[in-house]
């Protein structure tokens, strides 16, 4: 997980736009949900990785 945490903080010093952060955010959260040995878990979990940035930014919006 460490190391995972160290390619975000790159990428976030690397100048990356908020969209390319937020989608290897949501590619890091599948490949956790991936390791979920029940399915029912790991299909509620997927399913909460699956959110598109734009939703993501339309529901920070609506929460304001």
């Amino acid at each position: 997980m460490k190391k995972y945490l160290v390619v975000v903080l790159l990428l976030l010093l690397a100048g990356c736009s908020a969209r390319e952060i937020y989608e290897t955010g949501q590619v890091l959260q599948q490949y956790q949900c991936s390791q979920i040995q029940d399915y029912h878990e790991r299909k509620r979990c997927m399913e909460g990785a699956q959110t598109s940035y734009e939703q993501y930014r339309d529901d920070l919006d609506s929460d304001k």
